[in-house]
Formats: structure tokens, sequence, C-alpha cells
């Protein structure tokens, strides 16, 4: 299928508005703004679409170049970015709740991303658009988290056992739902066919955190890192990633490139059996959205797996970024990334299809 080239044009151009602010480079941001002046009504399709209406309005505001958008579109982001505060403010009160029910019932937890991706790496958690929590126990504890969550005010409607032996039909988490906002309960970072994750050092690396007064434990930057990696490239399977999650990756490239241990970090993910996926989703959003001068340490690593990248070009990364809901090209590009034969892929796919779609329906 023919990629729009409209769309495809106001993506790059959305995009590079994004990166020279976020690179700090006002002046760039400026021209594009004062050039594509009459784009920024579609734009503002994308911003919506992708969930980053208030990040933007954010950004925009602390470079000082409101000024070069409209009144309406302007009014629309901030009505934007103040539902998104109250929304974030409304998931710090329902993890601190969880975090005392939690700590009563003796359920250990970390939390995944989130509001500590957001305050880490975007300076204030109300910055990023947050559908729900996500946090990680213990697979034993599993039914004992549900209930402790249960007593912070949330609801168990899914029909899913509570047994950790599910993981093997293709699940990783089950969802409950609350006035505060909902919550994802983690008992695998994912569950996917070949990989083993060590989840004895991901818990070992863990620390603690503290945003407006409330601490609370969460995974540290590496697996931060790894589990947003997993989440685009998933999203990939199925053609539902969007640029907010691939900004994520980007932010935390910037701040992450001079200090990771990038030949530690693909040595572990050689081990878990996540090298290929993880080297494929760096590639394809340092080709979609970033440029390899902004993380030259982690390229340089990348250069000697290379053999293992297929994604090699931005009009590559675009066209997997621009492919329908479901697409069958994203689905086989996916396949080739695990380490197990496609076959296997398929088998397995298939086999988990019904609990998978019984767990959303």
């Amino acid at each position: 299928m023919a990629l729009n080239k409209a769309v495809v044009e106001d993506y790059r151009i959305l995009t590079n508005i994004i990166c020279c602010l976020v690179r700090g480079d006002v002046a760039a941001a400026v021209e594009i703004l004062r050039r594509q002046a009459t784009t920024m009504d579609r734009i503002r399709e994308l911003l919506n679409k992708n969930n980053l209406a208030g990040y933007f309005y954010a950004i925009i505001n602390d470079a000082g170049v409101a000024d070069y958008l409209s009144d309406e579109l302007l009014r629309e982001l901030k009505s934007s970015y103040l539902k998104q505060v109250r929304r974030n403010d409304c998931l710090l009160e329902l993890l601190k709740k969880l975090q005392e029910e939690f700590e009563s019932a003796s359920v250990p937890f970390l939390t995944l991303k989130g509001i500590y991706l957001s305050q880490r790496f975007m300076g204030d958690f109300r910055r990023r658009f947050m559908w729900d929590l996500d946090i990680l126990v213990q697979p034993a504890d599993l039914g004992h988290a549900v209930d402790a969550a249960i007593t912070a005010g949330l609801e168990h409607k899914s029909s899913v056992p509570l047994d950790p032996r599910i993981q093997r039909w293709g699940l990783h988490a089950i969802d409950l739902k609350g006035e505060l906002g909902n919550l994802d309960i983690h008992f695998a970072l994912r569950n996917l066919p070949g990989i083993d994750f060590n989840y004895e050092r991901i818990w070992a690396t863990s620390g603690t955190f503290n945003v407006d007064g409330v601490s609370f434990p969460t995974i540290d930057d590496e697996h931060t890192l790894l589990i947003s990696l997993l989440g685009v490239g998933t999203d990939i399977q199925c053609s539902h990633h969007n640029l907010r999650k691939i900004l994520d990756i980007f932010l935390m490239l910037l701040d992450l490139d001079e200090s990771m241990d990038w030949e530690v970090f693909f040595a572990n993910r050689q081990t878990e059996g996540t090298l290929k996926l993880v080297l494929n989703v760096l590639a394809f959003c340092i080709h979609y959205l970033a440029d390899f001068s902004d993380c030259p340490s982690l390229v340089q690593s990348m250069e000697s797996r290379k053999k293992l990248i297929r994604v090699e070009s931005t009009a590559a990364a675009e066209s997997i970024f621009m492919r329908g809901r479901q697409s069958i090209a994203n689905r086989l590009f996916f396949s080739r990334l695990l380490p197990v034969s496609m076959s296997y892929y398929w088998i397995w796919w298939l086999l988990t299809l019904p609990l998978r779609y019984w767990q959303h329906r």
C-alpha cells in the first residue's frame, strides 16, 4: 500500500518541531513554525491522535514560541494539557493509595514507566499523557495484589483466572478500573515466545523514587528503557504504535546515551532473548524520530550488531509507522525479530489468541 505523502510530511513537520525544541534549538523550531503556519491545523489532528497535545503545549510554552500558533489551536492544546494534569494528579493519588494497601498486605511491587518515566525524562510527570498505572508483582503474589488493589478502590471485572500459569497463554497483566484511574498489574514484563527475562536482576536493581512527596519503588533506567522498547515492538506487531511512545524512547536515549554501558545493555538482551527485537526497535525509533548524532555511544555499539538490524533507513521506518491496523507486513516483520522460528511464532500466536481476546473483550 502506497504511503499517504501528505500525512507522512505532516508527521515530519511535527517531529522536527518537537525534536528541535527538545534539543533546545528554538530558532530552528521557530523557522519551521513560520514556514508551516497553515499546516498546524492538520498537525493538531496528529497531536490528538498520538496523545501529544498536552506535551506539545508544555514545550511550546517552555520555549516561548506559543505566539506562533493560532489562538484557537493554543486554547485547544491548553485544554488538553489541563485535562492531562488532572488525570495524572489522580493517578499519583491512586499510586499513593496502592502503596499503602500493598504495604499493609505485604505485597511488594515495582512501578513500570508511567509517573517515573515522565518525571525522570520529561521533568514533570504531568507533561506525559498516561492512560493508567502499571506495576509489576511476583507471579505468586498476583491474587493478593488484586485483593489489595480492590481494597484501594479498584474493580476487577475480567473473567481471566488469577493463576500465574496463564502466562503460558500469552498474557502478562491483569487490568482493574477505578474512579482515580486504571491499573495494570503485571506478573511479567511481556510474554513472548523464546524470551526469558531475568526477574531476579530486575528486582535487585530496582530503586525508590519520590514525586510530590509520594515515594514509590520502581524499576531502574535500563529496564525502563527495555520495557518501553518492548512496548513499541509489540505495538508494531499489530500496527498500534504511536508517536508518544517513540518520543519516550527518544527522550530516554538523549539522557542515557553517555551514562549507559551499551555493551552490557546488549549483552543482557542477548541473554534474555530480546537482542534482535530491541536492536530493530531502537533503529526504528532513531531513523523515525531522532538523529544518529543524538546518541553516538549507542549508535557505535549498534554498529557491531548491524547484521541483526532490518530497519536501515528513514524510509523503512516511515513505512512501518504508516501501515494500517493489523498490517500483515508489520506482523511478519515482528515475527522475524524473536529468538524462535516464524512458524513457532505463528503457532504460538494462534494458540494464545482466544485467551488474549477473552481478556480484552
